[in-house]
């Protein structure tokens, strides 16, 4: 086989969409977790600062909020919920601050990490697609503000439409 100094346009093309067929979405995950991690390896994984998550009024039925742990970031001080679906596997964390005073500065701070929120509503819902991380960063105010972590599903993905 020989490389020639020509390269026809059709070959070009077949490289191109084969790349972008082969190529894998960012790895989509939050902190020490998983997507699709069972109970346990999230616990292993929080190297014993997960724990199970007593308050039943915090499942979103048919999920289940199974772990809780401390969390702290931007500056603030939070309860991660590890939600699990009903085949225990993980599909998506909550954030709940521990001060719920400090909703105001929490979403001037999420919106200073991620930018202009790619789509708003109401209940002061704020919503990314970050798709560096792979990931769907959600903000909202129905009661006190929650910050949501969850996998980024493309059209036609599993989890997708």
């Amino acid at each position: 086989m020989f490389l020639s100094n020509t390269l026809d346009p059709m070959k070009l093309v077949a490289i191109f969409a084969g790349a972008l067929l082969t190529s894998s979405p960012a790895a989509a995950d939050w902190q020490y977790t998983h997507w699709g991690d069972a109970p346990e390896a999230v616990t292993n994984a929080a190297s014993g600062a997960a724990r199970a998550n007593d308050d039943r009024g915090k499942d979103p039925l048919p999920n289940r909020a199974l772990l809780t742990a401390p969390y702290e970031g931007l500056g603030f001080a939070f309860d991660a919920y590890f939600i699990f679906d009903p085949a225990d596997r993980l599909i998506y964390v909550d954030l709940d601050p521990r001060n719920p005073a400090e909703c105001n500065a929490i979403r001037m701070a999420v919106m200073n990490s991620y930018g202009q929120p790619d789509e708003r509503g109401s209940f002061g819902l704020l919503k990314w697609w970050h798709e560096e991380t792979g990931n769907v960063v959600i903000y909202s105010e129905i009661g006190t503000c929650q910050v949501r972590y969850m996998q980024h599903s493309a059209a036609g993905q599993a989890g997708g439409l």
